[in-house]
C-alpha cells in the first residue's frame, strides 16, 4: 500500500539525501545490539525519563517519540489497523516504507554546541525533517530552514549574548528560530509548540495566541517538540550502547519492535505511576489544546469533551488508541483515562508473562521515585544505572540532584494534585479492577478508608 504520507516521506527523503546531511544508517535496525523500550501509561513521566536519558552520551536516544516515523511508514491508525497495536506481520511494511532509514537518521546523542559549519548544516537538516512531520501540509525547503536557523543563531549571539558556537537554551532558540521561519512559512503556528507562551509573545508579538489543529491529519502530535543539535550514532555506538525507545503506544507494539531489531538484546523498562495521578494528568490533557492522537472514524459523544470542544471533540481522540477504545466513545473523560491506564499496564504485564526470558531481564520503576526524596532519587538512579550498565556520570547526577525542566506538561507536578478532583476521580479509584492492578504494581490504594 502506498503510504498515506508519501508526499511527506518523499520530501524527507530528499532532505536526507541533501549534501548537508552527513548521518544515517540504512541498516540501522540490524546494526543495533541492545534495545530498551520504555513502556507505561500516558502522563506517567516517560518524557521526563527520556529527557534524563538524553543527558548522557552513554545511551542512544531519539529526539522524541518514534510514532511520527511509524506514520510515515504507514504504520499508524487507520492504515495499520483499528488501534495503536502493531504485529510481527507488519514488519514487511516497515521495511518497504523505509522505517529503518528514518530511525537511523534520528538516533544519536545530545550535543550542546554547534562548533562548525558542518554541525550547523546537520542541525538544519534535522530541523527540516522535524518540520515536515509537524506541518505536513507545508512543503519545506531545507535551504529556507537553514537560512532561518542561521539568522536565529546570529541574533542569539549579537542580541542575546550567546557565545559563538554555543547552544544554550532549546526553548529560546526555537522562539527566535520560529520568528525567522514564519517570515517564509506564515502557516506555522508557534503556539502549538512546547514553548513558554510568554517567550513566544516576546519574539512574535503580532502572532495571535491561538492553538488550533494544524491540519486535518498530522504526523507528530501537538504539543510539538523542540529539538537540539544531535550527534549521530556511529557503528561503534550501535554495537555498544543501548538504544532507548520511548513512546507510550509502544506498549501495544512490543512483538513488532522485537522483530524490527533482529540482532538486539530486547529489554523492557516498565515505568509506573499511581492511577490517581495518571488519570488526573490525562483529564487535564483531554481539556488541553493538544495531545490529539488521531481523527477517528466515528462520532464521539464523550461528556464534557465532545460537547465542550466543537472544533475537535466530535472526532479527535486524545493520547493514543488503546485496543478497545471503540467501546469507550461515550464514556466520561475520567473513565477513558482509567481505561487507558489499566489497558496499558495489563498489556505490559501479560506480554512479560508470555516472554519469561525478557521478563527476567526487565526492570520496573516508579515515576514517583524520580520526583521523590533525595534517598528515593538516589535509589532509583542506582537501579537504573546498574540495570543499564552505565555510570552515574556528572550529567545524570545533575538530573538526580536538581529539578528537571517539564516536558509536555499541562501543569507542574505536585504531590497529590489529583485531590483537587477527588470527587470526580473517586469512582475509578474505588473500582475493584483498578485496585487489584494497583496492588500488582506495588501500590497501596490512593484513597484511605477515611477519604
Amino acid at each position: 500500500m502506498k503510504p498515506t504520507f508519501s508526499k511527506q516521506a518523499e520530501q524527507i527523503e530528499r532532505i536526507i539525501s541533501s549534501p548537508y546531511n552527513k548521518k544515517g544508517h540504512e541498516d540501522f535496525c540490524s546494526a543495533v545490539k541492545t534495545v530498551v523500550v520504555v513502556v507505561c501509561s500516558p502522563r506517567s513521566g516517560s518524557s521526563l525519563l527520556a529527557s534524563i536519558f538524553r543527558r548522557t552520551d552513554q545511551l542512544l536516544n531519539f529526539q522524541g517519540a518514534i510514532t511520527p516515523f511509524l506514520g510515515l511508514a504507514n504504520l499508524r491508525y487507520p492504515e495499520s489497523g483499528d488501534s495503536d497495536a502493531l504485529t510481527v506481520e507488519q514488519l514487511p511494511t516497515a521495511i518497504a516504507n523505509n522505517l529503518p532509514l528514518y530511525l537511523g537518521q534520528e538516533c544519536g546523542t545530545l550535543s550542546e554546541s554547534l562548533p562548525d559549519q558542518q554541525s550547523k548544516d546537520q542541525f538544519a537538516v534535522d530541523l527540516a525533517i522535524r518540520l515536515c512531520m509537524q506541518w505536513p501540509m507545508i512543503d519545506f525547503d531545507v535551504e529556507n530552514v537553514r537560512q532561518a536557523m542561521l539568522e536565529a543563531l546570529e541574533s542569539l549571539v549579537s542580541e542575546l549574548g550567546w557565545k559563538e558556537g554555543a547552544f544554550e537554551d532549546v526553548e529560546l532558540f526555537h522562539a527566535v528560530f520560529l520568528k525567522y521561519l514564519c517570515r517564509v512559512y506564515p502557516q506555522v503556528n508557534p503556539y502549538l509548540y512546547d514553548i513558554d507562551k510568554d517567550l513566544i509573545a516576546r519574539f512574535m508579538p503580532d502572532v495571535e495566541p491561538v492553538a488550533v489543529l494544524p491540519s486535518s491529519r498530522f504526523i507528530e502530535m501537538p504539543p510539538l517538540i523542540t529539538i537540539s543539535p544531535w550527534k549521530p550514532a556511529s557503528a561503534e555506538d550501535l554495537a555498544n550502547k543501548s538504544v532507548i525507545i520511548k513512546t507510550v503506544a509502544n506498549t501495544f507494539r512490543l512483538s513488532f519492535l522485537k522483530a524490527l531489531f533482529p540482532q538486539a538484546r530486547f529489554r523492557i523498562l516498565h515505568l509506573t505511576r499511581r492511577i490517581a495521578a495518571s488519570a488526573n494528568g490525562m483529564y487535564d490533557g483531554w481539556h488541553f489544546p493538544g495531545f490529539w492522537a488521531a481523527r477517528v472514524d466515528r462520532d464521539l459523544q464523550i461528556p464534557g469533551y465532545s460537547d465542550v470542544y466543537p472544533e475537535w471533540g466530535k472526532r479527535w481522540w486524545k493520547f493514543g488508541l488503546a485496543p478497545g477504545w471503540q467501546n469507550m466513545t461515550d464514556r466520561p473523560v475520567v473513565e477513558l483515562a482509567a481505561f487507558h491506564w489499566r489497558t496499558c499496564h495489563e498489556t505490559i504485564l501479560q506480554w512479560l508473562d508470555d516472554h519469561p526470558d525478557i521478563k527476567a531481564d526487565s526492570l520496573r520503576i516508579k515515576f514517583e521515585d524520580l520526583l521523590g526524596s533525595p534517598r528515593e532519587k538516589q535509589n532509583v538512579y542506582t537501579e537504573l544505572t546498574d540495570w543499564l550498565n552505565i555510570e552515574l556520570d556528572d550529567d545524570l547526577a545533575f538530573a538526580r540532584d536538581n529539578d528537571m525542566p517539564l516536558q509536555l506538561a499541562t501543569a507542574k507536578p505536585a504531590p497529590e494534585r489529583w485531590r483537587q478532583r477527588i470527587d470526580l476521580l473517586r469512582p475509578v479509584l474505588e473500582d475493584p479492577a483498578n485496585l487489584a492492578l494497583m496492588r500488582r504494581l506495588g501500590y497501596k490504594p490512593d484513597l484511605a478508608a477515611n477519604d
